[in-house]
Parts: C-alpha cells; structure tokens; sequence
C-alpha cells in the first residue's frame, strides 16, 4: 500500500450525475465495486488504498444513492443507469477483468467483465 489517492468524480450517464470514486493505475486490470442497499460507494473507502496498488477500482454510487443524482420517479433502471455508467468510462479491458457486488445481483452479462470477484 503506497500513498495511492482517490479521485472523486462525476460523469453524466443516462440523464443523471452519477458520482464514483476511483483509485489506482490507469492500466491496472480493472475492479468495478458496487455497493449493497441501501449504501454508497463510501463503504468501499477504506478498501481502496489496499487494493489500489493492483487495481484500477471503480466504485459508483447508484442513481439515487450516495452523492448521484436521482432520476425522476419512475425512469430509473438499474440495468440502463449501470449500462449508461460504464459506456462513458474509459475502457475497462485488461489483462484481467472483475467485478464485486456487496449485496445486489449483478450478472457478468450487465458488467461486462470475463470474471468475478
């Protein structure tokens, strides 16, 4: 563990801010972590610097959760809102791929990884 900082950010995804921390290397192999419910990404603050030396780890807070945006009542979708959130990413491909879920189901189909953590 070095002195790896987190980087607080913003992107708009399907009509809505959607916030994320992210922490490591650029071409690390990508970590996408996704929080249970009802949380935020903030549950995964005191993990990042442990990890963030062998990972790029994403952690975003779902539409309506945490510091993003709400969508409008009846418009969220998780599946679209994820979707929508990972395409205005930069690409998640290398030499290894993951994902971690603390609580909500989430398919390798919908992340896109080639593996689970």
């Amino acid at each position: 563990m070095t002195g790896v900082s987190t980087r607080y950010l913003n992107v708009e995804a399907g009509g809505v801010r959607i916030f994320y921390r992210e922490a490591g290397r650029s071409g690390a192999p990508p970590l996408l972590l996704l929080h249970g419910y009802p949380s935020s990404s903030r549950m995964f603050e005191p993990l990042l610097p442990l990890l963030a030396d062998e990972f790029r780890l994403i952690a975003p807070d779902y539409p309506g959760f945490g510091l993003s945006e709400a969508p409008p009542p009846g418009v969220y979708s998780y599946s679209r809102h994820v979707r929508a959130f990972l395409a205005r990413l930069p690409p998640l491909s290398g030499p290894q791929e993951g994902w971690a879920s603390k609580a909500w189901p989430v398919t390798p189909a919908l992340a896109g990884p080639s593996s689970a953590m």
